[in-house]
């Protein structure tokens, strides 16, 4: 497992830090320091990855397409058709194969993509009912995908929220979640960060921003440089940090002005972050927040293993 960023195990040895409005992690989402408006085609994008070093690959949420892209100004390289249409959810890369997920739990994996005729492998995941998988991304430090559920699972109940893995060079595939999210430990993170100042008070007021209850994963990166697992919830626009074992850290709400259905996101190899978000009544945008090097906010509450 990556290890921590050491700043953060000494966080709790010192004065709480001023916490902005939306800031984690080393990330201050007011403040991207690059918007790209992407075509048409990628209205409703859906998942998003580093493909190599010099491409990005999306998925749209209604079309079994992998579209390739320019990083720098959003444009559709390539198109690599995968499967007939459904509901796609995320993607992500493992050295040059692809993977896609599909909503009911289905993964898609590309290889040799750069090729002219990529090969396409379906495999089904042995998720819990009810899952409703939503995000997808590489844990290089244990050679396996997390999954993460929208949904309570009929395993898990409906106040929790389970991430599953699946390994990528073989072994048995686990038939239970790895780790999750239970709303109380929400509870616990978002009273922890409520405003206490009257200033911090006041803009949170003429913010307003949506509180995250009713916390749906989303979209799922885990940081290059210190390990910790991001999620998104598109529907309470917020961010969760997690540690890089599943434990919750933190939480904070996302800017609406940015984030009008936040939905992809992945790392660059020096930390900074790209989200996308699908388009409303205008064109879907791929946001670059750049990483501070700070350890950001850190809260223990519970270990985020399953459920006996």
């Amino acid at each position: 497992t990556a290890p921590e960023n050491p700043e953060a195990a000494a966080s709790s040895e010192v004065a709480e830090p001023v916490r902005t409005a939306a800031s984690i992690g080393g990330y201050d989402f007011n403040r991207p320091v690059k918007v790209i408006e992407l075509p048409e085609k990628l209205t409703e994008i859906s998942g998003l990855t580093l493909a190599d070093s010099l491409h990005l690959a999306a998925i749209q949420d209604e079309l079994g397409i992998v579209f390739i892209l320019d990083p720098d100004t959003g444009k559709i390289l390539r198109e690599i058709s995968v499967a007939k249409r459904g509901d796609y959810e995320d993607l992500t890369a493992v050295g040059d194969v692809l993977f896609v997920l599909r909503s009911d739990g289905m993964l898609f994996r590309i290889a040799n993509w750069l090729e002219e005729s990529p090969q396409v492998q379906e495999i089904e995941l042995p998720l819990a009912g009810g899952c409703d998988a939503e995000g997808l991304a590489f844990d290089s430090a244990n050679d396996r995908l997390l999954i993460s559920c929208k949904e309570g699972t009929r395993e898990t109940g409906p106040d929790a929220r389970a991430f599953y893995a699946y390994p990528v060079s073989g072994g048995s595939v686990e038939t239970r979640p790895v780790f999750f999210i239970r709303e109380q430990q929400l509870d616990s993170t978002i009273l922890a960060f409520q405003p206490r100042t009257v200033e911090e008070k006041l803009i949170a007021l003429v913010q307003e921003p949506p509180h995250p209850a009713g916390f749906k994963p989303g979209a799922i990166a885990i940081h290059p440089v210190n390990g910790r697992i991001f999620v998104i919830s598109s529907v309470s626009k917020a961010m969760a940090l997690l540690s890089p074992n599943g434990m919750l850290e933190s939480i904070v709400t996302l800017p609406p002005d940015y984030f009008l259905q936040p939905e992809g996101m992945v790392f660059l190899p020096n930390g900074d972050l790209l989200i996308s978000n699908e388009g409303n009544n205008g064109p879907a945008t791929l946001l670059r927040f750049a990483f501070t090097g700070a350890s950001g906010d850190s809260l223990s509450v519970s270990p985020g293993t399953p459920p006996a």
